[in-house]
């Protein structure tokens, strides 16, 4: 969860980062401990899932053994973006985050003038929305 300025642009960083982090760091190294994992179609991967809004966090559970639970449509959106699995797209935001961005986190490239997102449609609810996946990573 993210708040304050730039929340959806720091969160958007974030995914990227994570896409580096798995691309560079954790699937090469898993494959050099396990070198039969190299010679199966299997790929560490993830996805990353961000929807911005309102939400309520819940403290539920038993005493000794509760945890914080999100309630809302921004929750419930960007874990059902993060369960899209579009290799090597990884990184899945709502349009209500993608038109907040700040322009460093839309575009790169050589020139800065490149856009890092490709729009989609997605069914969530029962409703067609517009969604933005990006292949790109950002490393931390």
């Amino acid at each position: 969860m993210f708040v304050g300025d730039l929340m959806n642009t720091r969160a958007a960083k974030c995914a990227l980062n994570v896409k580096w982090t798995v691309d560079k760091i954790i699937r090469p190294k898993f494959e050099a401990k396990y070198e039969p994992v190299r010679k199966l179609d299997f790929k560490i991967s993830h996805a990353v899932g961000i929807d911005s809004g309102t939400l309520l966090i819940v403290r539920a559970g038993a005493r000794g053994n509760n945890d914080l639970i999100s309630i809302g449509r921004a929750p419930g959106l960007a874990a059902k973006l993060s369960e899209i699995r579009e290799a090597p797209y990884s990184t899945f935001v709502s349009a209500r985050v993608y038109n907040k961005l700040a322009k460093s986190s839309k575009y790169g490239g050589r020139d800065n003038d490149e856009n890092m997102w490709q729009k989609r449609s997605y069914k969530y609810l029962d409703q067609k929305i517009a969604v933005f996946r990006s292949n790109w990573h950002w490393e931390p």
